[in-house]
């Protein structure tokens, strides 16, 4: 028994210590085919980062497998269950191995990599490296199922129903076209292809053609079939058979089609309440079939009931998505041969995890081989996509919240006789969530009378908004109807009191206006201000554009310092903004941020539990004005328990807050902890630093925390901020007689100081007199400081020549150069009679001493090569006086 388990023990320790698949040094062994397991590159690390021809898709974390095949053989490699984009690399090395070469390389932009026939060697080692394309750093880990298996000598291979597909024009004579392959080794002649609509009699018919290994072959049926029924549901199967093919796994397709009915009256509207006509879900790999989409009620714990009446289609009713989802619900076909400028109107909802996406999509064609369009961009109008850059698409991510009515415009698609959408839902491996609900789709043409209030342009957050200040707002008509003589309406109180002005100017339809009210308005208050505008068009018929709403911040200005906030007392007139925002001002009360890093107050995401899912939130500061500081330093507390990708980031702006830019990087001591920003866990309250002597003199300089919460946790809090002037120390020295020496502290912005003579002796006065007994050169430290920090100077001060003169004489005398090097060249210009001539070192040693007799304009050459390079004195005394002469050695 004690054996096993110190055996056990020692597994565990060899465990902890080595990570299997972490590296070429510890991977993950394939001993033998067929092969298959599961992992992640999650924790792994980003050991291999150069691939074959510059690749992208080897940036993120990565995980390796190594195989040695027994004999000479071809293989097959499928990744399947990924969650993000990822490659897949075969190599006969190690990456990072000299004239390593990659034998086979897929980069997966959608769907799962996966390479065949690949031949493989007895006498090679080979590794498999499983990487992530990490995209904007968002993306740094991927979750998979891997499977390596010898190629089959003869493998057919299905996939897709190439035609028919849901559509509204299947008729009774429908052709049928499958899309197969061949992943095995040998060339297969004559192959048997079939088909089989429900649990009707299959049709089996012989392709008579040769199909090599590798490629991808079409076959249209001879046999046509009925499926004319209109709103029908088909089951369609397709199939290969041929002798030998002993691998049937991937044989059969099975995927379901549609034969909708035309919509061609409009408005159409679809509420889903009597049935779900012209509505059907399918996956969009036809080898890897799965959808969660029902047409229920919904019954889950935050998705719970319809935006109207009780169905809709929801991502499983009562459930969450299935992993790796790869599934669409599909519309009927629509003619818009008779709109002009269609828009689509939908209720949504949706409460997804980070790489998930919702997007829909849009076709103009009616051949079997669709191209789909996304419909939209992020940041569009009503409710549109809201992933922010660094996603592979623009989409619906994170949570709505509950029913949000979205709309766009379909304006490319007027006239287009055949239009078919499709709701499309991609979601990943880990943390499934409840997914997506849409509900009351509604088509129409532009309404005749429709005037939107897009976007109120100015006033925006400032320092400087004043009594006296305007309101300027962009309108567009959307209405075929031209239109003058409307009312447009400003709150700036939250809607209490109004101001109404009367637009004579005309907007054809589509026409766009800048509108500057003819009223001012008073945004003196400090703080914020709730800014409502909307349009008053008399028989409107669309209101859902009609109002915009802004909180304008009319920030205070800091010109006072230091500056310290800890607010204790207020929140500082810091300003919180962004996307679905967690944060607060006051006591913390959550159970893993307890306290304030001083007093009571902080600002932190959620004072009482975690920050939103999908979080883009900001914090804004008041303007400081540092027009008159010269070394600016910015300090304080901070407190994060993340979970990455989540992270925050300190921005800073300089022109308004128009532009804002991250401030520093991890390399920088007493700041970030990874790359760009904070995150993973501080460990609790800790101390931070930057310099801003960069934007000394700016005279509007904001600061922002930029929080972006992608995985549930406590998050981030901030305390006791200072900003000061850094003290600037400097000194001069002059000596009276002796060897004592009178110190000039010229430094600036310091509270204190602390000088070190150098001779084991200190002072704190300002302006220090100090004797020395002896000493020729001393190295004087002088440390000044303030609340903001320290600063420090060094300087040799050489008491023994302090003061003298060095030019009391020089009219007659000249020496050069200064620098030398191995001359130093002395002219006299008039008689001196007998010179001495020295040179002293620092320490006050003669180094060099010779005397010369000067009876006439004389040049005398002093051969200084042998000499160390530092600080010399030359002393010449003559009958005349005495020149004391300071010269530098290179």
């Amino acid at each position: 028994m004690k054996y096993n388990l110190i055996v056990i023990a020692l597994f565990i320790i060899q465990t902890c210590y080595s990570q299997i698949g972490k590296d070429c040094t510890t991977p993950m062994v394939i001993s033998s085919l067929p092969f298959s397991a599961s992992g992640t590159t999650n924790g792994f690390g980003m050991d291999y980062q150069v691939g074959p021809n510059g690749t992208t898709y080897m940036t993120g974390n990565d995980f390796v497998l190594r195989f040695q095949p027994a004999v000479n053989m071809k293989i097959s490699i499928a990744l399947t269950g990924t969650n993000s984009l990822c490659g897949l690399f075969l190599a006969n090395n190690c990456p990072d191995a000299p004239g390593v070469n990659y034998i086979a390389y897929v980069e997966a932009s959608s769907g799962n990599p996966s390479m065949s026939n690949i031949q493989v060697y007895s006498d090679t080692v080979y590794y498999i490296i499983i990487d992530t394309y990490n995209a904007f750093s968002l993306f740094p880990s991927t979750t998979f199922n891997i499977n390596v298996i010898k190629a089959f000598d003869v493998d057919l291979a299905g996939g897709k129903v190439y035609d028919p597909i849901t559509s509204c024009e299947l008729s009774n004579n429908q052709r049928f076209v499958f899309r197969f392959s061949n992943v095995g080794v040998d060339t297969v002649f004559n192959p048997e292809i079939g088909f089989q609509v429900n649990n009707d009699v299959p049709v089996i018919e012989t392709d008579l053609d040769t199909i090599v290994p590798g490629v991808t072959y079409l076959y249209t049926f001879n046999t046509h079939y009925d499926l004319s029924q209109l709103n029908a549901t088909y089951i369609i199967k397709m199939f290969t058979k041929y002798v030998g093919d002993i691998n049937n796994y991937n044989d059969t397709i099975i995927f379901p089609i549609v034969n909708n009915e035309t919509v061609n009256a409009f408005p159409y509207f679809q509420d889903f309440e009597n049935d779900s006509k012209g509505w059907s879900t399918a996956w969009l790999s036809h080898i890897l079939p799965g959808t969660s989409w029902k047409y229920e009620t919904p019954n889950k714990p935050i998705i719970n009931h319809a935006s109207s009446g009780n169905k809709c289609w929801v991502t499983d009713s009562a459930g969450t998505c299935i992993p790796n989802e790869s599934s669409y619900v599909i519309g009927p076909c629509f003619d818009f041969s008779t709109l002009t400028l269609p828009v689509l109107d939908l209720d949504i909802w949706y409460e997804t995890d980070v790489p998930d996406m919702v997007t829909i999509e849009f076709s103009t064609e009616k051949n079997a081989d669709l191209h789909w369009h996304q419909l939209g961009n992020t940041g569009d109008a009503n409710n549109w996509y809201n992933t922010p850059i660094g996603y592979s698409a623009a989409g619906w991510n994170g949570s709505s919240g509950g029913w949000l009515h979205a709309r766009h415009t379909l304006d490319t698609l007027g006239g287009e006789p055949y239009v078919q959408f499709r709701i499309t839902y991609l979601s990943g491996n880990n943390n499934v969530k409840e997914g997506f609900a849409f509900d009351n789709i509604k088509i129409s043409e532009s309404p005749l009378n429709d005037v939107s209030l897009d976007e109120i342009i100015y006033p925006t957050g400032s320092c400087k908004l004043s009594a006296i200040d305007s309101v300027i707002v962009k309108i567009t008509n959307h209405g075929m109807n031209a239109v003058h003589g409307f009312d447009v309406k400003c709150s700036i109180d939250g809607g209490a009191n109004y101001i109404t002005e009367t637009i004579q100017d005309t907007l054809n339809f589509l026409d766009t206006m800048t509108y500057k009210f003819a009223a001012n308005f008073d945004f003196s208050a400090i703080g914020l201000h709730n800014v409502i505008c909307y349009t008053n068009l008399i028989a409107e018929q669309n209101t859902t554009n009609d109002t915009a709403k802004i909180e304008i911040m009319h920030y205070s200005s800091v010109s006072t310092y230091p500056y310290f906030e800890d607010f204790e007392t207020s929140n500082g007139t810091w300003f919180t903004s962004g996307i679905n925002s967690s944060w607060q001002w006051g006591i913390p009360t959550d159970s893993v941020l307890t306290a304030a890093a001083s007093g009571f107050k902080i600002w932190a995401t959620n004072l009482s539990g975690y920050h939103n899912f999908s979080e883009h939130s900001l914090v804004t500061s008041p303007c400081f004005d540092l027009s008159t500081m010269t070394n600016p330093k910015l300090r304080m507390k901070i407190w994060y328990d993340e979970t990455y990708p989540t992270y925050c980031q300190f921005k800073i702006s300089t022109d308004g807050g128009i532009v804002y830019n991250t401030l520093g990087t991890a390399s920088e001591p007493n700041w970030y902890n990874a790359g760009y920003s904070w995150t993973n866990s501080s460990n609790g309250w800790k101390e931070v630093e930057h310099t801003l002597q960069t934007y000394a003199g700016n005279p509007d300089f904001r600061l922002q925390f930029a929080f972006e919460g992608a995985v549930e946790k406590t998050g981030f809090a901030f305390d006791s901020i200072v900003i000061c002037d850094m003290p600037k120390a400097s000194f001069n020295e002059v000596s009276t007689k002796g060897w004592q020496v009178i110190f000039n502290n010229s430094s600036n912005l310091i509270d204190s100081c602390l000088w070190d003579f150098g001779d084991g002796l200190y002072s704190n006065v300002l302006n220090p007199t100090h004797s020395y007994t002896s000493a020729d050169s001393v190295l004087v430290t002088l440390i000044v400081y303030n609340a903001c920090g320290i600063d420090s100077i060094k300087k040799y001060v050489h008491p023994k020549y302090v003061g003298i003169a060095e030019n009391d004489l020089l009219n007659f005398i000249k020496l050069y150069p200064n620098p030398i090097k191995d001359e130093l060249n002395i002219d006299f210009n008039e008689k001196f009679g007998n010179c001495i001539i020295e040179i002293n070192n620092i320490q006050g040693e003669t180094v060099i001493k010779n005397v010369y007799n000067v009876n006439n304009k004389n040049n005398f050459v002093i051969y200084t090569n042998k000499l160390p390079n530092g600080l010399y004195f030359v002393k010449i005394n003559c009958t005349k006086g005495i020149i004391n002469y300071k010269i530098i050695k290179l």
